[in-house]
């Protein structure tokens, strides 16, 4: 008998066991060397799912070949298991799982536990395999008794699984029916067969050649050895272990009693606890108490501080100096009057005494403040001493401030007496600027500064020459530092000063004096009595500036100065905005601004009527008009013009209202109109081209030295243009009259290009030849289009004025002279090809040298 006590002798019937040895195929039969799942038969034999099967060994008993049964899995690996499914449906257990273990000491009973099924399908149990009766008794127990036990094996499926038992230690049961069927194939699933292989114990076996039989008996000896080497070890170790027992019982007594000490301490702490959680609750409502406390006694002390009105406070209020302490009195007793009006009513008996006490002291520091503040604006006997004033004032406004509070009508009368005061002072003080203007003015207008009026009124009485004291009312250049810098002020002249100025510039001092008190008077009312007091107060020295306005607007022809007054206005009323507001002497200004603008408009008038035909200059005889000057009239209408554009870019916002430029429009025409006029009184037509020429160039000619532009000057510098082109025709005409008419009758203009084309000559042959020979010996005998050329310069020097203009008329000339002769040498280049040989003929190119050599001789 081998000594592996799971080895079994093999049953009776080995024919009918599917996994005896004799019962494999030859073709599934393991090998020496090879290990392989042996084929079920086709018929389905009822067995213990997943419970695996082992071979007959060499030391195993009986049976077939009478070799030992081979283990299906002699490593301890766990191995699919084919399921065998008995007739009976009770016999399928509802869980079979190759992986799942069961103890050993279990396998027994799972064993027994089928049995009862498949003893009432009438089946037979089977052991293959042999063990000793001890390891029977010891390990198995009493498994022949339970075999008859009837129950179901799946009560055992929570705590193991067959398949967990080591193959040397199960019983290998088989089920065999009484009549058993065909059987069928079983497939075993070879795919884990690697896993194997990896034991290092059966790759050293498969490589020394060794045989699975052998190698499998060994292992199961050793695990048999090993248990019962483990057995016996326990044995020996059980008094050991009872003494562990006897130990751990009498710790955990131990333990018990200190959990019981434990215990009584823990409840103790816990009524030690609540006894400190009610005296914290019991402190904090304490120091709620205290809290409160200490609140009502800061407030009930800040109540008594307020009501409370010191000694020396009161004794300030009444007798102390107005000076910068006494501000600060006034601002403490504020506050205790507004403590106690927001008190309100109140039963506070204490509050009630010191209202009494109250209303004293209110009325004492009102009569006081009242009598302090009348006195200082009172006092007050010039301007400069009320600007130095102001300031100290602004510092006591918290004075004024109680007093409007407490008593109005008495506050009311401050401002008031202010407004008397500094009314008269301003008043007084504008009044000698506006008495010395006419002193300090350089010169009045009246209507014969107009544009058509004669000079001879500007003439002195003794003399024919004209007063230079006047300046020129018409130009900018001698009044330009009116309009500088007028952002600021300029300087007034005294008594003392011998110097002229014109109006614009002293209305502009005294005016701009007048807008910085305003500022100032504006800013102090406005700090001092929250309002805004200044019409009242410069209303009448407004009015003062307004009349003297007026009474120089009454007798001013002076259109320049006007417009430079609104330029003026303008800006000193836009500053003025700036710093106050719009509605500050807002009379004031707009009264000037209509007076001024009716005044322009009726002096314009009055120019455009002074130059129109039926002027008092057409009365004058033609010895008065010198033809190489230009009219006096054109004069002052070149200057006046220059000017108006110069002021319209420079305040174009200023003078948007006037028009300027629909006025400037008729004055153009009307000047035209003028100049036509005069003229007529030239009996000789040149003569009235060189009046018109140097009138008209005049005009342009300021308007490119002042670097401006409009309509107006436009359109003169095309009359200036037309005219002096008409000049240098009528010249070319007068000289070279032959060669224009035969021109005039063998080419035509192209009015495109604005050329002449030649046209097949009149006369042909000899006659024409003849004819253009004639012309030629006339234009170069005795280089006469070189005197002619040199007399019209001439002339043109001593009838212009303008050199420049002058040097543009005489190029005009010479271009007519070498086009027109540089046209009849094409007609002869065309039809007449002899006359180049002739004697009189005279190339193109020396006659261009010599046009070049005249125009540089000009200019010297």
């Amino acid at each position: 008998m081998s000594n592996n006590p799971f080895d079994t002798a093999p049953p009776a019937e080995a024919s009918h066991n599917p996994f005896a040895a004799d019962s494999i195929s030859p073709s599934t039969a393991p090998s020496a060397s090879t290990s392989s799942t042996p084929s079920l038969p086709s018929s389905p034999t009822p067995s213990l799912s997943g419970v695996p099967e082992s071979g007959s060994g060499d030391g195993g008993g009986g049976g077939g070949d009478g070799s030992r049964p081979i283990s299906s899995n002699p490593f301890d690996v766990p191995v699919p298991a084919p399921q065998v499914v008995s007739g009976s449906p009770t016999n399928s257990s509802p869980r079979s799982s190759s992986s799942t273990k069961l103890p050993s000491s279990r396998v027994a009973r799972a064993g027994a536990a089928k049995l009862s099924p498949l003893a009432r399908s009438k089946s037979k149990l089977l052991s293959v395999g042999s063990f000793s009766e001890d390891s029977r008794t010891s390990i198995f127990g009493d498994v022949d008794n339970d075999l008859d036990t009837d129950f179901d094996i799946t009560e055992l499926e929570d705590d193991f699984s067959i398949t967990d038992m080591e193959p040397r230690r199960m019983a290998h049961l088989v089920v065999v029916p009484e009549q058993p069927e065909e059987p069928s194939s079983v497939q075993f699933d070879f795919s884990d067969i690697s896993s194997y292989l990896e034991n290092p114990r059966l790759r050293e076996a498969l490589e020394k050649g060794l045989s699975l039989e052998k190698l499998n008996t060994d292992i199961s000896d050793e695990l048999f050895d090993i248990e019962k080497n483990s057995i016996l070890e326990y044995k020996e170790q059980r008094e050991a272990f009872q003494q562990l027992t006897d130990d751990l019982d009498e710790c955990d007594n131990t333990l018990g009693e200190i959990g019981e000490i434990f215990g009584g301490y823990q409840s103790s702490l816990e009524t030690i606890f609540s006894q400190v959680e009610e005296m914290y609750i019991s402190s904090k409502k304490d120091m709620k108490r205290l809290d409160n406390h200490v609140v009502v006694q800061k407030k009930l002390s800040e109540l008594l501080n307020d009501i409370y009105f010191p000694e020396n406070l009161s004794r300030a209020i009444t007798n102390g100096k107005m000076n910068q302490g006494y501000i600060q009195y006034i601002s403490a007793f504020t506050d205790k009057i507004n403590f106690l009006k927001d008190l309100g009513e109140t039963r506070i008996s204490a509050v009630a005494e010191q209202r009494e006490i109250v209303q004293k002291l209110i009325v004492t520091a009102c009569q006081r403040i009242h009598a302090w503040l009348w006195k200082k604006v009172s006092s007050v006997t010039s301007v400069t001493a009320l600007q130095k004033r102001q300031s100290p004032l602004l510092k006591y406004k918290s004075l004024f401030v109680f007093l409007a509070t407490h008593d109005p009508e008495k506050a009311r009368t401050i401002p008031a007496q202010y407004i008397a005061v500094t009314s008269t002072l301003y008043c007084e003080h504008f009044r000698p600027y506006t008495e010395q203007i006419p002193l300090f003015q350089s010169s009045s207008t009246s209507s014969s500064d107009l544009l058509g009026e004669s000079d001879k009124s500007l003439r002195s009485f003794f003399t024919s020459k004209i007063d230079q004291t006047r300046g020129n009312i018409y130009s900018l250049e001698t009044r330009k530092d009116s309009l500088s810098q007028l952002d600021y002020g300029v300087e007034i002249p005294d008594e003392t000063s011998t110097t002229k100025y014109p109006f614009e510039y002293l209305f502009r001092g005294v005016n701009f004096l007048f807008l910085t008190f305003t500022i100032k008077e504006y800013r102090f009312c406005k700090e001092l009595f929250s309002s805004n007091l200044t019409d009242r107060i410069l209303g009448r020295t407004a009015s003062l500036l307004n009349a003297a306005f007026h009474s120089y607007l009454e007798n001013s022809y002076d259109l320049l100065g006007l417009v430079m007054l609104k330029c003026i206005l303008s800006k000193q009323r836009q500053i003025l905005v700036t710093e106050t507001s719009k509605s500050v002497v807002r009379d004031y200004y707009r009264t000037l601004y209509t007076e001024l603008k009716t005044r322009i408009e009726t002096v314009f008038a009055l120019h455009l009527q002074s130059v129109q035909p039926s002027g008092k200059s057409f009365t004058f005889f033609e010895e008065e008009l010198d033809l190489r000057a230009p009219h006096y009239v054109t004069r002052r209408y070149a200057e006046l013009l220059a000017s108006m554009l110069v002021l319209s870019e420079k305040f174009p916002k200023a003078l948007k209202t006037l028009s300027l430029e629909s006025q400037l429009k008729s004055l153009q025409t009307a000047m035209e109109e003028h100049l036509q006029a005069l003229s007529q009184k030239f009996t000789n037509k040149q003569h009235r081209l060189i009046f018109l020429i140097n009138n008209y160039d005049l005009i342009v000619s300021l308007s490119v030295l002042k670097q401006v532009s409009s309509p107006s000057t436009e359109h003169f510098h095309q009359l200036l243009e037309k005219e002096s082109n008409v000049y240098a025709e009528g010249q070319f005409n007068g000289y070279f009259q032959k060669l224009r008419k035969y021109l005039q009758s063998n080419t035509t203009e192209e009015t495109e290009t604005q050329t002449r084309r030649i046209l097949t000559p009149a006369k042909s042959g000899n006659d024409g030849a003849e004819e253009v020979d004639e012309i030629l010996r006339l234009f170069t005998q005795n280089d006469y289009w070189k005197e002619s050329a040199l007399s019209v310069a001439s002339d043109i020097k001593s009838q212009f004025s303008n050199f420049t203009n002058g040097m543009g008329i005489y190029s005009n000339f010479l271009e007519k002279v070498f086009v027109s002769y540089d046209l009849l040498l094409d007609i002869i280049n065309k039809h007449f090809k002899l006359l180049k040989d002739s004697q009189h003929y005279l190339p193109r190119t020396e006659l261009k040298y010599a046009i070049r050599s005249l125009n540089s001789d000009f200019i010297q």
